[in-house]
C-alpha cells in the first residue's frame, strides 16, 4: 500500500514543482545569425557577410540572412554588406560597402525551459546611415 502512494510523487515532482502550473512548450522555430532588411535598390545584388560565412542575394531581394550555428554563443561578429550591380563580375568595386560590429543576442522563443535557443540580431540598411540595429 505504501508502494502506491510514494509513485504518483515521483510522477509529479518529475514533470516540475509541485503545485506549479505548466506552460507546454510551443513548437515556435528560429534560426541563429545576422538578418539585413535591405533599402531595395533592384539594380544592386547584395552580399551579406557574418564573420567568415557570406549569402548572396539576387537583384531585388529585400532583406538577407546569414545563418549560424546555434552553438555560436552571444559573441561579437563583423557584418559587411556589400552591393554591386546586378550584372557586375564578382571583382567589380562594390557601390555599397558597410562595415558593423555587432553582438547576437540569445532568443528561447518557446519559453527558458523549451527548444531552441538561438543567437540572432537583425539590422537594416539605410544609404546615408548604413548598418542600422533593428528592435
Amino acid at each position: 500500500m505504501q508502494v502506491a502512494a510514494v509513485l504518483p510523487l515521483i510522477t509529479v515532482a518529475g514533470c516540475g514543482q509541485l503545485g506549479a502550473a505548466e506552460r507546454p512548450c510551443t513548437a515556435m522555430g528560429a534560426l541563429s545569425g545576422v538578418s539585413v532588411l535591405l533599402d531595395t535598390n533592384p539594380a544592386l545584388r547584395y552580399r551579406l557577410c557574418a564573420g567568415a560565412s557570406c549569402v548572396t542575394g539576387k537583384p531585388g531581394d529585400s532583406d538577407l540572412m546569414v545563418r549560424l550555428p546555434d552553438s555560436v554563443g552571444a559573441r561579437s561578429v563583423t557584418v559587411r554588406l556589400t552591393g554591386s550591380p546586378g550584372g557586375a563580375s564578382a571583382g567589380s568595386t562594390p557601390t555599397v560597402d558597410e562595415r558593423t560590429e555587432v553582438t547576437l543576442k540569445r532568443y528561447q522563443p518557446n519559453g527558458p525551459q523549451c527548444p531552441p535557443t538561438v543567437y540572432h540580431v537583425g539590422l537594416r540598411y539605410e544609404p546615408g546611415q548604413g548598418l542600422v540595429p533593428v528592435g
